[in-house]
């Protein structure tokens, strides 16, 4: 027992659930007193000689539990697999010798427990037995427990002790593939630790053929059938999905559908071939990756063509292209992609791709080779103009999904983008994931999406910017304004999971200076486009002044200070939304910034004052920042009507001003429109003249000025 506990293996706490202290419950009790036979048995690496350890562990305590103790010391591990030749003669010798104790036989085919449990019940033994095996279907009738694979929780806790620092993501993952079988969770994370490009590939052939056959024969046929199965995520097995088994036998294995089912079976019986209702797959995820790599890599490149292209029933498919798509490391998978992503190959041709199922395949595709397929949207798409992009609806949405995925890595990231780019000047979905909002992700310094770096991304910008269509331009713009942002960072989708890698990470600074220079480069491109006085300009001047608070709060005032100075200064532009902004600004977060910070926000607003009646009125009554402070005894009611009511007094003292700026007054929304009415209607005392005009300016401006033309009848009610 002393020997066993020292594997290095063994170090470790044991992690548990509820079924397997149940196991370990059973076990203690049942060996109490001698002549007890028990066998344990399961897939290879699912925890059986672990489980078997933690039934004689003694307690941490072992002076609280005496009869514990003595169960302990007299437990004796033999590994089979060494030599089991003379095992039962030196059984029935401990036997002759009437030693006491429990025999613990670890790789203990079928035969030999059968020969081992005729010494240990002995009327004259005072012996126990436990036997192990990864033949999950060599039963007996002593007491018998089959281990099933472990909860995704014992795998974690598993993970999670033993390689303490391991990332989410990757612990996730790892458990995703190990399927419950620790042994392979293991396996998994030194894959990982090591920086293995297939990870999920199960690279020990001792384990696979362990799992494939347990103690039986290697048989080419059954080899075959679960081959064939290893090619499909799942396929149907019975009821009404049978045609899609029959298809498998018939068409990839090329035997009979009786004998693919009995074989099948058999897979099933041991565990490695799962169903769940009417579907069948090959587990654990790693075995099904190895099993198709091999098929794949014996396949000729004609007959794996004809077998991606052919017609198959219902969406097998799908399935076997999102098998496929964990092989991005088997040079025939990759190649095989390369030809079927030709120009004149299906999936190099848009009429394909623009199919609900030719979209789905090509989806799967990309993630064993992104640079062959990238290439082929660029071959497919890449001269197509808006018109024609529009048209693009069918294979959309897999297509976006698709692009995603190559804009992920550095390498497919310039032509995925623009590619991406091009299909949202073309927009014509509305969902939050469509091509416009991937697009702009991709510009965040967090959670982006890609591994690129920023002055990659800003290449693409730079592209987009230079185009004559003002709508690439409108985007780019925008993109900017998403590369500013300083907080609530997030994304969905699992686009850093491909293929059977590791989870990736996208591009992170590795200094708060990689994130500075990223946001001047964007200020580069935004302040000459903000100091135009344009829609593009307004456009931009919007950017900036979005992500004013979160800026400020991060430091870039010279960035900032220059924007001001370049648009209101220099080219005398009115920039309302930077008014509200830094007053929101100061508002919320003046009393955490330095006092210099704080005297040079107070003497942008000066800056930006408005100084014209239009200006003034923009910012007064019909685009009013949101009140945050009040005067002493003032409700935010009460200073809103006032600021109305104080501009109104205005108004009414020089009337010559509002008379020339009434088309401003009745056009769009006013929001302090009512407040404003009714108090220049108590003090204007030309209000013959004011509706003379009035009428004039609302003839020619479309009817729904409803908010504007209620606060004029208003003034002339309250007058009269």
């Amino acid at each position: 027992m002393e020997g066993w506990k020292k594997y290095s293996k063994n170090d470790v706490e044991y992690v548990q659930n509820e079924i397997l202290a149940g196991h370990i419950s059973q076990l203690k009790d049942h060996f109490i007193g001698a002549k007890k036979v028990a066998r344990i048995v399961g897939l290879s690496g699912i925890g059986k000689t672990r489980l078997a350890l933690e039934v004689f562990r003694p307690l941490k305590n072992s002076q609280e539990n005496i009869k514990s103790q003595a169960i302990t010391d007299q437990v004796v591990y033999i590994d089979a697999a060494d030599d089991s030749a003379g095992l039962p003669g030196i059984v029935k010798q401990w036997r002759d010798q009437n030693l006491e104790g429990i025999v613990v036989v670890d790789n203990c085919e079928l035969d030999l427990h059968q020969r081992l449990r005729r010494e240990i019940e002995h009327p004259d033994s005072r012996l126990s037995l436990l036997t192990l095996d990864y033949d999950p279907i060599s039963n007996d009738d002593c007491n018998f427990i089959r281990l099933e694979p472990a909860s995704e929780e014992v795998i974690t806790g598993i993970i999670k002790q033993s390689y303490q620092g391991l990332r989410d993501p990757d612990i996730r993952r790892i458990v995703e593939f190990a399927e419950g079988f620790p042994k392979i969770a293991v396996m998994l994370v030194k894959a990982r630790l090591n920086e293995v490009d297939d990870m999920g590939n199960l690279n020990d052939d001792i384990l696979m053929e362990k799992l494939l056959w347990g103690r039986k024969q290697p048989n080419d046929v059954a080899r075959k059938v679960i081959s064939a199965c290893s090619l499909f995520t799942r396929f149907g097995f019975s009821d009404d999905m049978v045609h899609q088994c029959d298809f498998v036998a018939e068409k990839i294995c090329d035997i009979s559908k009786d004998d693919f089912y009995e074989h099948a079976v058999q897979f099933i019986e041991q565990g490695v071939l799962d169903k769940r209702n009417r579907f069948v797959r090959v587990v654990p995820i790693p075995l099904a990756i190895r099993l198709a790599a091999d098929w794949w890599k014996r396949c000729r490149l004609e007959t794996a063509k004809e077998l991606v292209t052919m017609d198959m029933p219902d969406r097998m498919s799908e399935a076997l292209c999102d098998q496929i798509g964990k092989l991005h490391h088997v040079h025939e998978a990759r190649q095989l992609t390369k030809e079927l992503c030709g120009d004149a190959a299906p999936f190099g041709q848009a009429e394909v791709l623009n199919s609900d199922k030719g979209s789905r395949l090509f989806r799967s595709l990309v993630e064993v080779n992104p640079i062959e397929t990238a290439n082929a949207l660029e071959h497919a798409f890449g001269g197509w103009d808006k018109e024609q992009l529009l048209q693009v609806k069918a294979g959309r949405r897999n297509l976006v999904r698709a692009l995603e995925k190559l804009c992920f890595w550095e390498e497919t990231f310039p032509i995925a983008t623009r590619i991406l780019l091009s299909f949202a000047v073309a927009e014509n979905e509305t969902w939050a994931n469509n091509a416009t909002n991937k697009f702009f992700q991709l510009f965040h310094y967090l959670l982006s999406g890609t591994q690129a770096p920023p002055d990659l991304r800003l290449q693409v910008i730079d592209e987009a910017l230079a185009a004559d269509d003002m709508e690439y331009r409108r985007l780019a713009v925008e993109a900017l304004g998403h590369a500013l942002n300083t907080y609530h960072f997030h994304r969905d989708g699992s686009v850093e999971i491909q293929g059977s890698r590791a989870p990736q990470e996208d591009w992170l600074p590795k200094v708060w200076q990689d994130v500075f220079d990223y946001w001047a480069k964007c200020f580069e491109r935004l302040i000459p486009l903000a100091s135009i006085d344009d829609e593009l300009g307004a456009l931009a001047r919007k950017q900036i002044a979005s992500n004013l608070r979160g800026l400020v709060h991060y430091g870039r005032m010279e960035e900032l200070e220059s924007a001001l100075k370049s648009i209101c200064v220099e080219k005398g532009i009115f920039w309302p939304e930077a008014y509200k902004k830094i007053k929101s600004t100061i508002h919320f977060d003046g009393a955490k910034l330095p006092k210099n910070g704080l005297e040079k926000l107070k003497k942008w607003l000066e800056i930006l004052e408005p100084k014209t009646f239009v200006q003034r009125w923009k910012l007064i009554i019909s685009e009013p920042p949101r009140e945050l402070e009040t005067d002493e005894g003032e409700t935010h009611s009460d200073r809103f009507y006032r600021l109305a009511s104080e501009f109104a007094e205005e108004c009414s003292k020089n009337t010559q001003e509002l008379f020339e700026n009434l088309k401003i007054v009745f056009e769009g929304e006013q929001s302090r429109g009512y407040a404003f009415g009714h108090a220049l209607g108590k003090l204007l005392d030309q209000e013959d003249v004011f509706i003379e005009k009035a009428l004039s300016v609302l003839k020619k401006l479309p009817p729904r000025q409803s908010e504007s033309i209620s606060f004029m009848w208003f003034c002339i009610f309250d007058k009269s």
